[in-house]
């Protein structure tokens, strides 16, 4: 009888020792776990941060942006019919990144021609453009010395801007006309030279 009473006290010790090791291994993983999400909680508080910063950051360079009103210029045959080019050109008014390099405006404002939008409000009579962004024509060097000679080269793997005699006379009088609204410009020089042949 008493041999039962210690081995049923010993399993009973043994008992009590596993529900105190069980216990205290919860509370470890407990801890653990709490550790572990604050940690995670901190590290998606720091993404967060950093996103927002970006995000600052974005609309702050953006709102240090300046811009220029610009005139580009497109083409009504109703205005002149292909006859002296330059008397159909109409100028139309659109904003460019504004540079300390007239160079840089100069491309900018190239290369929105180039895109050839045209907006509704805009249309009128037989206004077009001669040339897309679909077109595949870019724009790849411009210079501009002291003596203010412009040096424009373009790109033109499709031969865009070959054509009839009316075609390349107005998108030469385009360009001649966007350029030369820039002061600093008094010559304009445009490579390759059989880019606008007829």
């Amino acid at each position: 009888m008493k041999k039962l009473i210690v081995v049923g006290v010993f399993f009973v010790v043994i008992a009590i020792a596993i529900l105190i090791n069980g216990a205290k291994f919860v509370e470890e993983d407990n801890e653990s776990r709490s550790e572990q999400g604050l940690e995670d909680m901190n590290e998606l508080e720091k993404m967060e941060d950093t996103k927002n910063g970006q995000d600052t950051q974005e609309v702050t360079d953006k709102q240090d942006i300046k811009y220029r009103t610009v005139d580009i210029y497109y083409y009504d045959l109703q205005k002149d019919n292909c006859n002296i080019y330059k008397d159909g050109l109409v100028a139309l008014k659109r904003e460019v990144p504004d540079s300390d390099d007239v160079v840089d405006v100069i491309k900018s404002t190239i290369n929105l021609w180039l895109e050839g939008e045209i907006t509704e409000d805009e249309t009128s009579g037989e206004l077009s453009a001669e040339l897309s962004a679909d077109d595949g024509v870019k724009l790849t060097d411009a210079s501009l010395d002291e003596g203010g000679v412009l040096i424009l080269t373009f790109s033109d793997p499709d031969y865009k801007t070959n054509g009839g005699s009316c075609h390349v006379g107005v998108i030469a009088a385009e360009i001649d006309a966007i350029v030369k609204q820039f002061a600093e410009v008094k010559t304009l020089n445009i490579f390759p030279k059989d880019i606008f042949d007829a």
